[in-house]
């Protein structure tokens, strides 16, 4: 067994139930949101739905510009709720400040490089591991989606390739929350401070959404200072245009965090636990 694979390991067993529960609720909600679809798909064709419904102007609410009443659209567009993008970004910045922060509050950092481990290989198995969470929480919606289609007859189901565009963005959103999370606790001691600075960081870039089309003057400049500008779940996958794009800056600022984390890192002295 390699050190990656034990370090890998270990994290799982910490980690387990928070992806554990998680996941299952993310293949639930999958399950749900693909019963809900059928019965939109029924009332639009039935005409008891139209653009000018208050439900499809929540949907829209949901999904943005890229809204409509394809199948697609009205399975991804579930992917803006709040529960959903809570979650993964509540698990980017727990991982990004227990991964060096948190492991050295709880005094057990110095105990595992005092190992046959190296300090790059232990903050990589940190990455890993954030990113297979994340993964591990799309691939959930998806499988939810495809799971409930066999019981929930659709329109026209949306391919697995699909799927693949919007999750593979809600990943890279993840770690781009990561991304920014990792340098503050790759310098500090305790976990509330890299915590608090991830999660400020991360509410200023939904307040910065938010309003940034109340100032005109400034709106392209505010939405350039959100990672969330490049989170549009229902576009990628109805249009598939900006996917290269979004996903590219998502990794850009995540790799910006990466860069300083290791640099940090391997230059700092680690407490004793002793």
């Amino acid at each position: 067994m390699t050190v990656l694979t034990t370090l890998l390991r270990k994290h799982l067993i910490e980690a387990r139930w928070m992806l554990g529960v998680s996941s299952a609720a993310f293949f639930a909600l999958a399950v749900l949101t693909t019963w809900m679809t059928m019965r939109f798909e029924k009332l639009v064709a039935t005409g008891e739905m139209s653009l000018t419904d208050r439900r499809f102007g929540f949907l829209r609410g949901l999904g943005g510009p890229a809204q409509d009443y394809s199948t697609t659209g009205l399975l991804v567009c579930w992917w803006n709720h709040p529960v959903l993008i809570l979650t993964v970004l509540s698990w980017a910045v727990a991982r990004g400040s227990a991964a060096v922060a948190g492991e050295i509050e709880r005094g057990t950092v110095d105990m595992t490089l005092s190992r046959p481990v190296s300090r790059t290989a232990y903050l990589t198995s940190q990455v890993l591991f954030a990113t297979l969470g994340l993964a591990v929480l799309a691939a959930s919606l998806i499988v939810g989606i495809k799971v409930g289609g066999l019981f929930y007859p659709l329109k026209t189901p949306p391919t697995l390739l699909t799927l693949l565009r919007p999750a593979t963005t809600l990943t890279a959103l993840g770690l781009a929350v990561f991304g920014y999370t990792l340098p503050f606790s790759a310098v500090d001691v305790v976990r509330w401070r890299p915590t608090l600075a991830g999660a400020t960081i991360t509410l200023a870039g939904l307040i910065s959404l938010s309003v940034a089309n109340q100032f005109p003057d400034y709106e392209k400049l505010l939405q350039k200072l959100t990672v969330f500008q490049a989170y549009a779940p229902v576009t990628v996958a109805i249009k598939g245009e900006p996917f290269a794009y979004n996903l590219t800056v998502l990794l850009a600022v995540f790799a910006a965090g990466l860069v300083p984390a290791y640099a940090a890192f391997l230059n700092r002295d680690i407490p004793s636990n002793s």
